[in-house]
């Protein structure tokens, strides 16, 4: 209790800056809920929920599990339960929303369908049989009901529907190098520039990749694969989120981003302006077109 000495002030503290998040907290409270019971249901490990304002790429909610308790953090975390978090192979200190990849699958289909209305390879009217299966090179490649949906579907029927074997025939029509280029208009392949630590890029395979990577070009059998976000292909979640969010508003990329406002010590606030990476770039019919079919 005895005051040895006064070791003084050689600084004089300096008040931070306060961040004002987009975050909607009921909605964050929503999310995490229902992805906490989706994953339960499921017998998975990891998975995202996450929603964006299309309008301005202000994100709503982010959930991502698995997680990490903060309080161990604060509490200054022992070696041993910092290692048990590195070590578990579902990476709980990760934001999977941006941090992870995955095939994409049927969410992919929005590229194949759009590429081939926009690149007038087929037009709304089209029609294309609804088979079991598409034959190519001796293999058949199934429809995800095995039976297919009897007689023949326009493209936003076949899209509607999710067919595998309509994307299949789009597949043969649009090529690889020109569904991988469709792929990069939406955003795939390439970081959003989220204001978060962490973001990947992806993959979004053409030929020079597979020349370059597996040397050798893609089979027709893996054209058919990435044409439905399987095989090679792998995004974020936060590249789908935003994919999705740019057909809504017709086109526009916006950058994702968590921070609203920065509010500074001495009361001013700084407002972030929402950013546009670009645009998608195809024709307002494509979009009208796709979002009838959605």
């Amino acid at each position: 209790g005895r005051i040895v000495r006064e070791l003084g002030v050689t600084k004089s503290p300096i008040a931070g800056k306060s961040v004002v998040l987009t975050i909607n907290v009921d909605a964050q409270q929503r999310a995490y809920d229902a992805l906490a019971w989706g994953v339960k249901a499921a017998g998975n490990k990891e998975g995202v929920v996450t929603s964006v304002n299309p309008q301005n790429g202000e994100i709503i909610a982010m959930a991502s599990l698995p997680t990490y308790d903060n309080n161990d953090f604060s509490a200054g975390i022992s070696n041993a339960k910092y290692q048990k978090y590195l070590a578990d192979k579902f990476s709980p200190l990760l934001n999977h929303t941006v941090g992870s990849y995955f095939p994409p699958g049927s969410t992919y289909k929005l590229v194949t369908y759009s590429c081939a209305l926009d690149n007038n390879l087929v037009t709304p009217t089209s029609r294309f049989q609804s088979t079991a299966y598409l034959e190519v090179d001796g293999e058949k490649f199934y429809e995800w009901n095995r039976v297919g949906f009897g007689g023949s579907l326009t493209p936003s029927e076949a899209y509607s529907w999710s067919s595998n074997v309509v994307t299949f025939q789009l597949a043969r029509l649009i090529k690889i190098d020109r569904l991988a280029t469709c792929g990069r208009q939406w955003g795939f392949g390439a970081p959003s520039g989220i204001d978060l630590p962490s973001e990947i890029s992806g993959l979004v395979p053409d030929q020079t990749w597979a020349r370059s990577t597996i040397n050798r070009g893609l089979y027709n059998a893996e054209v058919l694969q990435s044409a439905q976000g399987q095989g090679y292909d792998l995004v974020t979640p936060i590249q789908v989120l935003n994919s999705f969010a740019a057909l809504a508003n017709s086109g526009t990329l916006w950058r994702p981003h968590v921070v609203l406002s920065i509010t500074h010590a001495d009361g001013s606030v700084t407002p972030i302006t929402p950013v546009a990476n670009g645009d998608v770039g195809m024709r307002e019919s494509t979009y009208r077109e796709m979002r009838l079919s959605g």
